[in-house]
């Protein structure tokens, strides 16, 4: 410490002394000069270490303000701040660049702008909701590249200003094509399908499975087969067992099963339909794991009816033949 430096502290303790409360004085004022200025440099020093110890927490903070300002920035997804009217008050570059960023900060255009016509009663909805920081929302946006169905998640960003929030945008629109054509193709399909998971329940099925199975969706779905009363039996009218059907196969030896023709009896009409059952694995991508099996069946009742007649006459008509 600088001789001057400590001349004005020494200085400044004793003045403050002297003009200090009476019960300070009255502790303080038989101490000698020596013992002041040990209080005093104590004093100073525990001064110096909060002043080190302030100078590292600005910096720490300045360093935090840095890494939150790149992050926000430069984050791959489009990030927005706004606050409860929907006026943007920042956007990071992705959120620029997926909207008109001449307009997006326009205190005149709020964000609720930029959802589709008929939408913004979903949005708003949706931002009323006490689950919305964990329930995401579909919906179609007005961006710079046409309509694009996105996924809004909302983040809290401060604890003390309610008025404020995080919204964070995923473009899903290639997902969400790829699996409306799914979903279109499954429904649609004249073949009956059957989604199984890899411990045999029902997960979906599409509307010609009930058909041909005679049961409502919410019969099946999150049961296993043995759950249901349904009976399957061969071409010899023998009941077959469930480890000899092809989606349990399948599930067992984790490959593709060839078609083959079975009956399904239904007790409720006692009839019987007989089908062309096969059963697809379905992998994980990740790690090639079985996660369920598509188990595909078409009703070939009238084709397998037709041609066992046909059969039973080319017997009559040999036999006939060999009596001859």
């Amino acid at each position: 410490m600088k001789k001057e430096e400590y001349e004005r502290l020494k200085n400044l303790a004793i003045k403050k002394l002297e003009v200090s409360s009476l019960e300070y004085s009255e502790k303080h004022v038989d101490k000698g000069v020596n013992e002041l200025i040990q209080i005093n440099e104590i004093y100073q020093a525990e001064l110096e270490a909060q002043n080190d110890e302030l100078q590292d927490t600005i910096f720490d903070l300045q360093e935090a303000q840095n890494e939150l300002e790149v992050l926000f920035t430069h984050a791959p997804i489009p990030y927005m701040l706004m606050t409860s009217k929907f006026k943007v008050l920042r956007a990071n570059n992705e959120a620029l660049l997926m909207f008109n960023s001449q307009t997006f900060l326009s205190k005149s255009v709020p964000f609720y702008t930029h959802l589709y016509s008929g939408n913004i009663t979903i949005f708003l909805d949706w931002i009323s909701n006490e689950a919305k920081s964990s329930t995401p929302l579909e919906i179609l946006l007005q961006t710079k590249h046409g309509l694009r169905y996105c996924s809004l998640h909302y983040h809290r960003w401060s604890v003390h200003d309610n008025d404020t929030f995080l919204l964070s945008i995923i473009d899903i629109h290639t997902q969400k094509e790829e699996s409306d054509r799914f979903k279109a193709l499954f429904e649609n399909s004249q073949q009956g399908v059957i989604y199984l998971d890899s411990k045999e329940v029902i997960v979906n099925l599409n509307t010609t499975a009930l058909n041909i199975l005679g049961e409502d969706k919410e019969n099946c779905s999150q049961k296993k087969y043995t759950n249901l009363n349904l009976t399957f039996m061969d071409t010899n009218n023998q009941v077959i067992l469930a480890q000899e059907l092809a989606f349990y196969k399948a599930i067992q030896t984790k490959q593709v099963q060839a078609p083959s023709v079975i009956a399904i009896y239904q007790p409720k009409t006692h009839t019987k339909t007989w089908l062309r059952m096969e059963a697809i694995p379905h992998f994980s991508v990740e790690k090639h794991e079985l996660i369920g099996v598509f188990c595909i069946f078409t009703d070939v009742s009238k084709e397998y009816i037709l041609s066992k007649d046909l059969n039973q006459q080319l017997q009559n008509f040999k036999t006939l033949g060999n009596n001859i």
